[in-house]
């Protein structure tokens, strides 16, 4: 059995496990997370590969355009398991929710969920994105 020594795993290993592009490196990736799903290995990743994986999954310019609801599917599926480590976890699910329901970009919406955890009510921003959401008030220096 392997050590449960903790891993930092980025970006295009999600990626690969997603997209299924090369058949080697996603088998590989997948027996990963298989042992993380086995409590087996621990892995730890940051809220920027999340931003990165959601940039490149979304994207219009690459081949992928995945939808919202779909990306947040995918990345559940893999920081919800229990030896997936990641600093506000809580956080970071309440914001894919955010993000997969409304057309706000992940960085808003992690905002979104921060205030929300913090109980703050008031943003200073000129994005009006802010303004579909009934508890914060937007406003302006």
């Amino acid at each position: 059995m392997e050590t449960k020594e903790m891993k930092f795993v980025d970006t295009n290993m999600f990626l690969r496990y997603f997209i299924n592009d090369d058949q080697v490196k996603s088998k590989k990736v997948r027996e990963l997370f298989i042992r993380v799903k086995e409590n087996k290995k621990t892995l730890f990743t940051s809220e920027s590969v999340i931003g990165e994986i959601i940039y490149v999954l979304s994207s219009k310019n690459l081949p992928y355009n995945v939808p919202r609801k779909i990306i947040t599917e995918l990345i559940l599926t893999i920081i919800r398991l229990k030896n997936m480590k990641l600093d506000n976890k809580a956080t970071i699910i309440r914001a894919l929710d955010i993000y997969a329901n409304n057309l706000l970009d992940f960085e808003d919406a992690i905002a979104v969920s921060v205030m929300e955890s913090k109980k703050i009510t008031k943003i200073y921003s000129y994005d009006n994105d802010f303004e579909k959401f009934k508890k914060i008030e937007r406003i302006e220096p």
